[in-house]
């Protein structure tokens, strides 16, 4: 078979982006956001410990991730991908089922998934899967952009013909299946509807669109899901859930999750950090607090107890064996500054608040420690769990960075001399660079740095 009858049988590359076809609507430019109701009901299925892995430098122990899964569960995941189907009999097999036996054993509501590309090899794989948890979904996937079809030599009539003998075979032994759309925003529409049409019919219980490779804008979202939803309706098939899963290759990922929720999507695939193949997958930090941010300003409560999403971030940073990011969303400086300006508007605030307990008005004091601490945050910290504040004193500081520092760090409410303040300045301009903890520590004792 060669490339010519390939790209005659319709699977040609197609960008959702701007290509154009007839039974796609059109969508102008657009940016669009959730409403309060849908941010407090979406779900997000975690997919740190099959995706996301695939950007870490090791693979954790069965211990380290049933750490993590208690974490995941606590914070209020309740469906979450546990591996791939990478042969049988290695350490990957072995982890996977042991995985899934344990989650069934203690987290009965939790839904474990595992994703199959479409073999004999890794049908029958799935098959141990579901004894080991009777209850955990597959995932059935096969490329579907051109490219990948012409590299593999494969016709659109081969794909679904694969794909309608795995989703009956997995309908025949009672297995829990959702349909992936691979390669989504690069696939042809009609491949696409005819993709659904034999997922849904033969026992698909959800279609997940799969921006495999991050290609997909905020409008080529819109114009998918509309897509698919125009298929649903058309077969009476509206119950099937849809699921966005996004990559982050070309940073579009909180915009294109914001727009697949807006259009109705219920499921959003997420990891922590955002960590995974390239540049990696939707970062969840990002969606949880944009999510907890616009269902709060309208009254509504998120199902997610973000006080546990620090320490969710730190394990995964552990068991990826990554070094936590500095900046970024709940990077490692989400909390802190050195700037003067800025450390002089709380340090302002605090002084407020001391003076309003010498006044013994408590709820007047808690307020503008309060808004000390959330004055240059975009979100509020007590959310997070945290009552402190991180600042350091660097080349762009001023005289009240030195006083905050000095105040937070020693306890102290007495100030600095204007001779002490000069030298640590100084030498912070000498350096320059923010000076660490050891060596502010010395100078406010009057002593020299290391």
């Amino acid at each position: 078979m060669n490339s010519l009858s390939l790209i005659h049988d319709s699977l040609l590359e197609f960008n959702w982006n701007y290509a154009s076809h007839p039974k796609i609507s059109k969508v102008s430019p657009f940016l669009a956001q959730p409403t309060p109701e849908q941010c407090a009901n979406i779900e997000l299925v975690a997919e740190d410990l099959r995706d996301g892995l695939q950007g870490a430098m090791r693979y954790p122990t069965v211990d380290e991730m049933l750490e993590y899964i208690n974490l995941l569960h606590s914070f209020g995941i309740t469906r979450l991908s546990l591996g791939v189907f990478s042969g049988t009999r290695n350490k990957l097999d072995y982890t996977i089922k042991s995985l899934l036996r344990e989650v069934y054993k203690h987290y009965p509501n939790i839904i474990p998934i595992v994703a199959c590309p479409i073999t004999k090899q890794a049908m029958d794989w799935a098959l141990t899967c579901k004894k080991a948890h009777p209850n955990v979904q597959v995932s059935f996937f096969m490329g579907m952009s051109g490219l990948k079809c012409i590299a593999e030599g494969w016709t659109k009539g081969y794909v679904l013909n694969e794909m309608e003998k795995a989703f009956k075979w997995a309908q025949s032994n009672s297995i829990r299946t959702l349909g992936v759309i691979e390669n989504a925003t690069q696939a042809n529409p009609d491949f696409i509807k005819d993709v659904i049409l034999t997922q849904v019919k033969n026992g698909a219980t959800a279609i997940i669109i799969a921006d495999t490779v991050g290609i997909a804008r905020p409008v080529a979202v819109a114009r998918i899901i509309q897509f698919v939803k125009q298929i649903l309706k058309s077969i009476d098939a509206e119950y099937v859930g849809i699921e966005w899963h996004g990559h982050r290759d070309l940073g579009n990922d909180m915009q294109n999750t914001f727009t697949a929720i807006a259009c109705g999507v219920k499921s959003i695939h997420t990891v922590a950090r955002g960590i995974g193949e390239r540049a990696g997958n939707t970062r969840l930090e990002s969606v949880v607090l944009n999510l907890y941010q616009i269902a709060k300003e309208s009254g509504y409560a998120v199902p997610w107890d973000l006080s546990k999403l620090l320490n969710i971030l730190q394990l995964y940073d552990k068991i990826a064996d990554l070094p936590p990011p500095i900046h970024g969303p709940l990077g490692n400086h989400f909390n802190y500054t050195n700037v003067g300006t800025h450390c002089s508007a709380i340090l302002h605030l605090l002084q407020k608040a001391d003076d309003a307990e010498k006044n013994k008005s408590k709820i007047k004091a808690l307020w503008f420690r309060k808004k000390a601490q959330n004055i240059y945050n975009a979100f509020d910290m007590d959310v997070l769990g945290i009552n402190s504040i991180s600042i350091g004193v660097g080349p762009f500081s001023g005289k009240s960075s030195v006083l905050l520092a000095h105040k937070l760090l020693t306890g102290k409410k007495k100030n600095l001399s204007l001779i002490k303040i000069n030298k640590v300045l100084t030498y912070a301009k000498k350096i320059r660079r923010v000076m660490s903890m050891d060596e502010l520590l010395r100078l406010f004792r009057g002593v020299k740095p290391k």
